[in-house]
């Protein structure tokens, strides 16, 4: 076992170091520097040099480990301990000269974050975590030079100062913001947004907020943060209440004592959640929310299944758990989920996938799309498969597990209720007879 305390001491300088280079580039900074990665979505060239330094200094501190990072220039391949870095959370708020923005560092093993570092450029402070070590933050010092150790808050609902960012997927997050912002907006003590998600939580950590909620973020955005709540005394689950969030793209973290009080708001109805609508040839025409998808309207809106096969030929199937709705208890496609309002099929396969079974690293094949039809909802079905021989973590909250099955395995249990009927037939169109 590694020495986290060191480790993550370590991990402070580099960030502040990051950090140093960032502060530099900002003065001589133009606008003509940014690039658009999607709709009000930007990387510059400080992200990537920040990214490339940060990257180069975690590779000679750990070289076991592998990466997860914002800007991609760097990978992972079944390394059982992962870097995730955000080099510059805050992009936007960098480009307008406005605070914060910061450095975030994480390290991951399978679903445990072990240590976390975020370093907020503007203010010069480091908040830094380490798995059973407590949280603290430095200032304008080396971390663990007269460190001040950080606390959550004592505050309930009625004084509470809540964090509700304001996410790039705007289609598809806006009735959760709308909810919120009617729910708590006069009733909470405040409500603000900062522009960092990193530093948004280490704010919860410190007591500065109260509570903190934002969905479609990537794991770079708060896996450090994540841990420094917890560290100093926070609660940290993802949109759907569980504490298994680190595959995921949503965090609810607050001071333990308000945590319920945003959760039942979040989950209280999403049914106004919005879904693009397609034509029979995929061809987006419109968007309509969740509840009018399912209420047997027959509108078309696109999802995306994914089957995964290991080298010798075996077929990864999900256990749906006894409590869902549509056919519980029973075997299902390895991946299956919806297309949000606003993302492409293979950003919403890559969101599903992370999610349900905690993969990362696949590489996907579009074999075929059809339409399926039920009494419930009319899906416009994007149908991928891929070969995967790595570590499979189904989510916790989501699934009741799942495994590898034999093709002898399948073909005895079609037809007899163990198997989705949708998967009975979508596995013997596209795939059955070559196999």
């Amino acid at each position: 076992m590694i020495d986290l305390e060191k480790y993550t001491l370590s991990v402070c300088e580099i960030a502040r170091q990051a950090g140093s280079y960032i502060r530099e580039e900002r003065k001589k900074f133009s606008l003509e520097s940014v690039e658009r990665k999607h709709a009000h979505d930007y990387v510059s060239y400080v992200d990537k040099g920040s990214e490339q330094l940060i990257v180069s200094a975690l590779r000679e501190l750990l070289p076991e480990a592998g990466f997860i990072t914002e800007e991609g220039l760097a990978g992972h391949d079944a390394e059982q301990m992962l870097w995730v870095v955000d080099p510059l959370d805050g992009t936007t708020n960098f480009i307008h000269q406005y605070a914060p923005y910061a450095v975030s560092i994480a390290l991951l093993q399978g679903r445990t974050v072990l240590l976390g570092v975020v370093y907020e450029i503007c203010a010069d402070e480091c908040f830094y975590a380490w798995q059973g070590g407590g949280a603290y933050v430095s200032r304008g010092e080396a971390c663990g030079v007269r460190s001040e150790r950080l606390r959550v808050s004592g505050q309930k609902i009625q004084d509470a100062l809540l964090c509700f960012q304001f996410p790039y997927n705007s289609d598809a997050y806006k009735p959760v913001i709308q909810r919120l912002i009617d729910r708590f907006y006069g009733h909470a003590g405040s409500i603000r947004a900062c522009g960092s998600a990193a530093m948004a939580l280490c704010n919860v950590a410190a007591g500065r907020l109260d509570g903190y909620a934002e969905q479609y973020i990537g794991q770079w955005d708060y896996m450090a943060g994540s841990l420094i709540v917890m560290e100093a005394g926070g609660t940290v689950t993802d949109f759907a209440g569980s504490s298994d969030f680190t595959q995921g793209n949503s965090v609810v973290a607050t001071n333990g004592l308000i945590q319920q009080d945003l959760l039942k708001v979040i989950m209280s109805d999403n049914s106004q959640e919005r879904f693009p609508l397609v034509d029979e040839e995929g061809h987006v025409v419109g968007s309509a929310t969740r509840g009018e998808c399912h209420s047997g309207s027959r509108l078309l809106h696109p999802v995306v299944h994914l089957h995964v096969f290991n080298s010798q030929g075996e077929v990864y199937l999900q256990k749906r758990p006894e409590w869902k709705d549509i056919q519980p208890g029973k075997w299902d496609t390895a991946v299956g989920g919806h297309i949000d309002y606003g993302e492409t099929p293979e950003e919403a396969l890559t969101r599903e996938v992370r999610e349900e079974l905690g993969i990362t690293d696949f590489v996907p094949e579009r074999v075929g799309q059809y339409v399926f039809e039920s009494r419930r909802e009319r899906e416009y079905v994007y149908v991928h498969k891929t070969v995967y021989d790595g570590p499979v973590s189904p989510s916790a909250s989501e699934l009741d597990g799942g495994r590898f099955w034999r093709i002898d395995e399948i073909r005895a249990a079609i037809g007899q209720g163990i198997l989705t009927p949708n998967f009975e037939s979508e596995f013997q169109r596209f795939f059955l007879e070559t196999l």
